[in-house]
């Protein structure tokens, strides 16, 4: 069976990545599904802790 993740709120995503903790995604969840205005939130500003990952969806 395969663990879908869909994401509709980016707080989730940015409070993991400044724990550094965006690998739990990859190792809980088969799919990560963000929705582009999640996805444009997220990497909308530049100037934001971890953009690097996250920019990348650097989540390994």
């Amino acid at each position: 069976m395969e663990r879908l993740l869909n994401y509709q709120d980016s707080g989730p995503i940015f409070s993991l990545a400044l724990i550094d903790k965006l690998d739990i995604l990859t190792a809980l969840f088969d799919d990560i599904k963000i929705p582009n205005a999640v996805w444009n939130e997220i990497t909308y500003d530049k100037t934001k802790p971890d953009y690097e990952k996250l920019g990348r969806g650097d989540v390994s």
